[in-house]
């Protein structure tokens, strides 16, 4: 039998999960620049700070990535040491980034790797959890010159690749 105190660190849980997913659906949204998908862990009226843009969330989501990152092949952001502070229908939220970029410049392909923070303020509305401030702190970066492409030696067998699209291999499997 779950007694009233047990009952309160399970909502909690609950909550911190609710979190920790729209921060995944984020990460996944903008690796395959689907636009819908991260419009929607943002609420209507959150803002962003991403360091190259400070605005409206839904002006962030718009942007032509093109425009800010040229050449931008592909992109794979991960989360760690995520660390979610509650307090009733609000959360300060630290999570660990590190984004790895592939940019095609003119002399040939480059693999950019940043690292830093996340730092969220979650609101819960109408009983969802969503961002409404993202502050990007950026700790870290490197710039080299790619070493490997996949149409290399031994990498050339390596399929299915990912892509920045719903042509992705994630979209067929519903």
């Amino acid at each position: 039998m779950i007694e009233e105190k047990d009952l309160s660190s399970l909502e909690e849980l609950v909550h911190k999960e609710a979190i920790r997913e729209q921060i995944y659906t984020y990460c996944r949204a903008v690796d395959r620049g689907d636009k819908a998908l991260m419009r929607s862990v943002y609420h209507p009226d959150a803002t962003d700070n991403h360091g190259v843009f400070e605005g409206l969330a839904s002006d962030f989501v718009d942007l032509d990535v093109d425009k800010i990152m040229p050449g931008l092949l592909l992109t794979q952001h991960s989360i760690s040491n995520m660390l979610i502070e509650l307090a009733g229908d609000v959360a300060n939220v630290e999570s660990y980034c590190t984004a790895y970029h592939r940019v095609r410049q003119d002399d040939g392909e480059y693999d950019l790797l940043m690292w830093g923070r996340y730092l969220d303020r979650f609101e819960r509305r109408n009983g969802e959890w969503k961002i409404a401030r993202r502050l990007c702190v950026f700790d870290g970066i490197r710039h080299d010159k790619a070493s490997a492409g996949w149409g290399m030696d031994w990498c050339a067998n390596f399929r299915p690749l990912g892509r920045r699209d719903k042509k992705d291999p994630f979209y067929s499997m519903k």
